[in-house]
C-alpha cells in the first residue's frame, strides 16, 4: 500500500483523512494557497455530466497516490476558485500544482480526465527524488510530502 505523508484534509464527516490515495475532499480553501499537485472538479448539483463524472472521479481518486482531488459545488460555494477559474460550463476540471493553474477543460471526458491525472503523476515526479533502503522499501520524496511505496506490487 503507498502512503502519503503530511497532506491530510477534512473529510465529510468532519474528521481528518488523508486527500491522496482516496476520498475525494471538498475544496475549502483557496487553491492557490495549497502546496502539491491537485485536481479539482468544479460542478453544480443539477447537473447531470457532473452526476456521470463523479463515480470516475471517485474512482481515480481511490486509486491514484500523490494527488488530492478536491470537489467544489460552484453554486452554492464559489467562494475558493472565485477569480482564479472562469466557469463557463459544468463540470469543470483545473489541474493545480502550488498553486499554480497548470490545466483546466470543461465538459467530461474520461480520456481528457486521465490525461490530466497522466500529467499531474509527471509533476510529481519531475521534482522528487526516491531514496531506497537497503530492505527494498523506496520512498519518494517531493518537498514537505513523503511517498513511501511498500508491498503493494507483491503478490
Amino acid at each position: 500500500m503507498s502512503i502519503l505523508k503530511g497532506f491530510w484534509a477534512r473529510n465529510e464527516a468532519g474528521g481528518w483523512a488523508n486527500a491522496a490515495g482516496g476520498d475525494v475532499v471538498p475544496l475549502t480553501q483557496r487553491p492557490c494557497d495549497m502546496r502539491g499537485v491537485v485536481i479539482v472538479k468544479i460542478f453544480a448539483s443539477w447537473c447531470p455530466h457532473c452526476q456521470a463524472a463523479a463515480p470516475i472521479f471517485r474512482q481515480y481518486a481511490a486509486k491514484t497516490n500523490g494527488i488530492v482531488f478536491a470537489e467544489l459545488e460552484y453554486e452554492t460555494n464559489p467562494a475558493p476558485v472565485e477569480g482564479l477559474v472562469e466557469v463557463t460550463a459544468y463540470p469543470t476540471f483545473v489541474l493545480f500544482r502550488d498553486g499554480k493553474q497548470e490545466d483546466i477543460f470543461t465538459g467530461f471526458s474520461e480520456d481528457k480526465l486521465r490525461h490530466m491525472i497522466s500529467e499531474a503523476q509527471k509533476m510529481l515526479l519531475s521534482a522528487a527524488h526516491v531514496v531506497c533502503t537497503a530492505d527494498g522499501v523506496c520512498t519518494l520524496a517531493n518537498g514537505p510530502y513523503s511517498y513511501v511505496r511498500g508491498d503493494e506490487d507483491e503478490g
